[in-house]
């Protein structure tokens, strides 16, 4: 492949990444997330062992997601940016 079908075929792959992003809902559970965690700041939010329970584990699980995804897109970002690098290059 040439290179510029290849920059074409990953910038493909970046909408598609970007895509994913939406599908997975990745700027809403930024939101969520931090206000869960700000939740566990307050020292109520200790007192009530059962929903303690519950939201630690919706962390837990936001969390997984969330950087299961981030580590995809630098992944992706970085191989990106080497190929766009090496066609500037060339």
């Amino acid at each position: 492949l040439e290179f510029e079908e290849i920059i074409k075929t990953l910038n493909e792959l970046k909408e598609k990444l970007r895509s994913l992003g939406e599908l997975f809902d990745i700027s809403n559970l930024e939101i969520k997330l931090k206000e869960l965690e700000e939740q566990t700041s307050k020292s109520e939010f200790w007192e009530d062992t059962e929903n303690t329970k519950k939201v630690l584990s919706e962390i837990k699980r936001i969390k997984s997601k969330y950087l299961k995804y981030k580590q995809i897109e630098n992944w992706a970002n970085s191989y990106f940016s080497k190929y766009h690098i090496i066609a500037t290059i060339i």
